[in-house]
């Protein structure tokens, strides 16, 4: 670039430079799973069926383990918080602020319940994107509650499905939330 702005007598700006955000939540999930490898194992006692000998064995629900602990150490940050922003209050007279931050801190994530059945519906039909649409579609009748719906679709939103998928999912929760509210 320095050869095209001298010949052309233009001056030409530098390239941005790109900031590395590192997510601490994802480094702890990291290190948890790499604890777990280490820690965990599989003790039997008794006669050992020959299908287990042949075959490695694994445990299963590590990672939703580890994201089940970090959700449960951020709810308690953010109650942590929240008492301390409220605390401010006496202080402070710029109440309106102190709630939006307490607002912001409070923003309702979806529960380790349905984080857990969508992570497990998600990992058994990551291989087929095809079936799992059949299978959501095939299924979504069953759901009457707008909230569980809506915390499904955020949890696809920031899931790692390919965005085909994601879109035809997210479209199938909002036409039966549309169901549901057109009831009511």
């Amino acid at each position: 670039m320095k050869k095209f702005s001298k010949v052309t007598g233009i001056k030409i700006n530098e390239e941005p430079k790109s900031e590395l955000k590192v997510d601490e939540s994802e480094n702890l999930k990291l290190e948890m799973l790499s604890l777990m490898d280490s820690f965990l194992k599989i003790k039997a006692t008794g006669a050992i069926h020959k299908n287990f000998m042949n075959g490695s064995i694994d445990i299963a629900g590590k990672e939703i383990l580890a994201e089940a602990i970090i959700t449960l150490l951020t709810e308690r940050d953010s109650k942590d918080k929240t008492k301390l922003l409220e605390g401010l209050k006496n202080n402070v007279r710029d109440w309106e602020a102190i709630d939006l931050e307490i607002e912001k801190i409070n923003k309702k994530r979806p529960s380790l319940k349905n984080i857990n059945r969508v992570s497990k519906l998600l990992e058994k039909y990551s291989n087929d994107d095809n079936t799992l649409i059949l299978f959501v579609e095939s299924t979504i009748k069953k759901f009457k509650n707008i909230d569980t719906l809506k915390e499904y679709s955020q949890i696809i939103t920031d899931s790692k499905v390919s965005e085909s998928t994601k879109f035809r999912l997210l479209n199938i929760y909002k036409e039966r939330i549309k169901q549901i509210e057109s009831c009511l």
